[in-house]
C-alpha cells in the first residue's frame, strides 16, 4: 500500500477548491472515523491525519514522502 500522502498530497488543491472549510473539516472527521474503525487509529494513520489537517489551508508539505516509503 502507497502511504497516504502519495495519494493524499496531489488531492489537496482539488480539496482547497471545490469544498468549503466546513466540509473540508467534516471531510476529515469522515477519514478520523474510518481510521478508528475498528480500533483507535495507528501511529501512521495519527500522523498522516495530523498532517492533512496542518495542510488543509495551503501550503508545501515540510517532508515528502517517496513510493518506497521513505520520507525526505
Amino acid at each position: 500500500m502507497a502511504p497516504f500522502s502519495l495519494v493524499a498530497d496531489p488531492l489537496l488543491p482539488l480539496f482547497r477548491e471545490a469544498l468549503t472549510e466546513d466540509e473540508r473539516m467534516q471531510f476529515l472527521d469522515m477519514l478520523t472515523q474510518g481510521a478508528s474503525a475498528p480500533s483507535a487509529p495507528s501511529e501512521r494513520q495519527r500522523a498522516a491525519l495530523a498532517r492533512l489537517k496542518r495542510r488543509r489551508a495551503g501550503g508545501v508539505p515540510a517532508l515528502r514522502t517517496n513510493r518506497a516509503g521513505n520520507i525526505g
